[in-house]
């Protein structure tokens, strides 16, 4: 399989509907081999990692982790969905008033 590319490539966010998405139409459009998925909820980044594991996207290095400085080492791409779970209760419109960097995030 031909890649546009052999960089590493991180989605954050992986474990949520958008981000997993994200993750999986990079595979299908042959971005690159070299795939790590970001998430700071572990469950429910290992379920979406077992996923894409049991479709068998041929020639595919995908990693997964919670810890951002091991997502972020070496990625030359950094893709995020840009969401925050929502509580019971909120609306999308309460997530878009949220601010965009929380306390102790992480800057570039």
């Amino acid at each position: 399989m031909e890649f546009l590319t052999n960089d590493k490539l991180t989605i954050v966010g992986a474990a949520g509907m958008i981000g997993s998405n994200m993750a999986q139409t990079a595979i299908m459009m042959h971005l690159t081999p070299n795939l790590c998925l970001y998430d700071p909820y572990a469950p429910g980044l290992e379920g979406v990692a077992e996923e894409l594991f049991h479709c068998g996207f041929e020639g595919m290095n995908i990693t997964f982790t919670s810890d951002i400085k091991e997502a972020l080492t070496g990625a030359k791409y950094v893709v995020s969905s840009g969401g925050a779970a929502r509580k019971a209760g909120m609306t999308r419109e309460d997530l878009l008033a949220m601010p965009l960097l929380p306390k102790n995030s992480v800057r570039m």
